[in-house]
Formats: C-alpha cells, sequence, structure tokens
C-alpha cells in the first residue's frame, strides 16, 4: 500500500519545493498558498501576477496556515498518486 502526503505528514521541505515547481509552471496562486503554508504572508512579488479573484479566493479559503498546508499536501497528494 502507497502512502500519499496529507496534512499531518507534509514538511516544510515538501511545501518549499511545491512552490519551486509551482513557480517553474507559473502557478503565482499556488506559490502564495505555499507562502501561507509556510506561515507567512504571501510575497507582495507573488501577488502582483495573482488576480484580483484568486487573491480573495485565496484569502477566503486559505487564511489559516493549517488550510494551506491541507492544501498543499491535496496536491502534492495528487502527484504523487499520478506518478503511481
Amino acid at each position: 500500500m502507497t502512502t500519499f502526503t496529507n496534512a499531518e505528514t507534509i514538511t516544510d521541505d515538501q511545501i518549499a519545493g511545491l512552490a519551486r515547481e509551482s513557480g517553474e509552471a507559473g502557478d503565482h496562486a499556488m506559490i502564495a498558498i505555499c507562502d501561507i503554508a509556510l506561515g507567512g504572508d504571501p510575497r507582495p512579488e507573488v501577488c502582483r501576477y495573482i488576480s484580483r479573484y484568486d487573491k480573495d479566493r485565496i484569502d477566503a479559503k486559505f487564511a489559516t496556515v493549517e488550510a494551506a498546508r491541507a492544501e498543499c499536501a491535496r496536491v502534492i497528494a495528487d502527484a504523487e498518486a499520478q506518478r503511481d
């Protein structure tokens, strides 16, 4: 049985890696979520590329570190599942 990353097992290194990969893909909204997951606010240089709609959605849905970490874990688990 394969164990996938979840909100309880995700590490800061995994989140930082997701942020890097998201940057390479141009997914600024995911970078902002990673910033929140790591305990901070989205960086201004990231926010300038996010639409007002996405910014409002991120602020509402991922306002806590826990919610942002859970989303990062979901994205990583989806990628892990695709590799299997």
